[in-house]
């Protein structure tokens, strides 16, 4: 057995690889010799593109690319995915993502994939539904605003939800809960 290990240099990837059966674009791929056989590789330039994007009012806009920070007005390959979180200061709420091309209704991360030079912005809002505080364990709901109604989606960033936090709220019909909850307390919902 032969393994092959293509290393593009930056901003190039694999293009395709010739003399191997099954072959995809991965950098590394194995061959199991059982007769003569030329093997080559070949690499595609990839074009970069800069991505911008501005601290919001009220909040903080984060960026990543492939788990490291990723700052305004850094380059990223084209196809490249850069994880934005959105993350308001107490008392607000998202409003609007603009310029991300994942959908961008809902939620407090975003997944854009590079296609071109691009600025993206978040918008927050007073959160007049919520009222969120900040303990030694993180961020929770400690209540919910008589008056809201419908659909309540927690924010991203909230880690746990309090005693009682919706119990005045009678008219909410659904509440939609962040992946990172790490608990909810006792009639929370009652």
């Amino acid at each position: 057995i032969i393994v092959f290990t293509a290393e593009p240099a930056p901003t190039y990837r694999v293009r395709k690889w010739t003399g191997l059966e099954n072959a995809d674009t991965k950098t590394i791929l194995t061959l199991t010799v059982t007769k003569a056989v030329h093997v080559s590789v070949e690499f595609i330039n990839v074009p970069e593109y800069t991505i911008t994007f501005n601290q919001p009012a009220n909040g903080t806009l984060k960026a990543t690319l492939d788990g490291v920070q990723f700052n305004s007005g850094d380059k990223a390959a084209e196809g490249q995915h850069i994880v934005f979180t959105a993350i308001p200061e107490i008392g607000y709420r998202l409003l609007k993502w603009e310029n991300v091309n994942t959908d961008p209704e809902h939620g407090y991360v975003k997944v854009h994939t590079v296609q071109a030079d691009k600025t993206v912005s978040v918008t927050f809002e007073t959160d007049d539904i919520l009222t969120i505080r900040k303990d030694w364990r993180g961020y929770y709901v400690e209540s919910c605003k008589k008056t809201a109604e419908g659909k309540i989606e927690v924010p991203d960033y909230v880690k746990y939800i309090a005693n009682s936090a919706f119990k005045d709220c009678v008219k909410v019909t659904e509440v939609t809960l962040p992946a990172g909850i790490t608990k909810i307390e006792h009639n929370a919902f009652k």
